[in-house]
């Protein structure tokens, strides 16, 4: 089900910020304030998604986690529903769940590993798709971590101290 849910929320993720106009430049107005029905229905998936899986592991605590894994799920399950119901932030929220690209390859490999396949090629091949992929996450971020903090600060600078 994790492996289901990333696969939906990535390729989600991606259309809203990538392919819409929802978070362009083209729409006037703060972007912190953008969402539409698919955009707070997609969010919905991932509330559901994180309440169920934070039900099976307390269900079958610790096995499938420990609190980690709980505090990890609770503050996801927070911010997703404050971002769902508030309808603020989503552009962001969307940016962050783009990370979920690499869950995919994270349970593979975990199953890999289970299954006494540590030595086989398969592993190796899921090491570097693992690898590709928090590579690209990481400089996507980096990217939109530097465009942001250009933006902001510049409008900083052009504003009047005194209003």
């Amino acid at each position: 089900m994790s492996s289901a849910h990333a696969i939906f929320i990535t390729a989600v993720s991606l259309y809203l910020v990538a392919s819409t106009d929802l978070f362009s430049d083209r729409i006037k107005g703060p972007i912190t304030f953008r969402n539409s029905i698919i955009s707070t229905a997609a969010l919905g998936v991932s509330v559901g998604y994180f309440i169920t899986d934070l039900a099976m592991i307390f269900w079958l605590y610790p096995s499938l986690g420990g609190m980690e894994y709980v505090l990890h799920h609770t503050l996801s399950l927070v911010a997703i529903a404050y971002t769902m119901l508030s309808g603020e932030g989503q552009f962001y929220t969307y940016m962050v769940l783009i990370s979920e690209t690499t869950t995919p390859e994270i349970n593979l490999r975990w199953f890999l590993d289970t299954a006494g396949l540590k030595k086989s090629s398969a592993y190796l091949v899921n090491g570097i798709l693992m690898f590709v992929a928090w590579l690209v996450r990481i400089l996507v971020f980096l990217e939109l971590r530097n465009s942001l903090s250009y933006l902001f600060f510049n409008k900083k600078k052009k504003q009047p101290v005194f209003p």
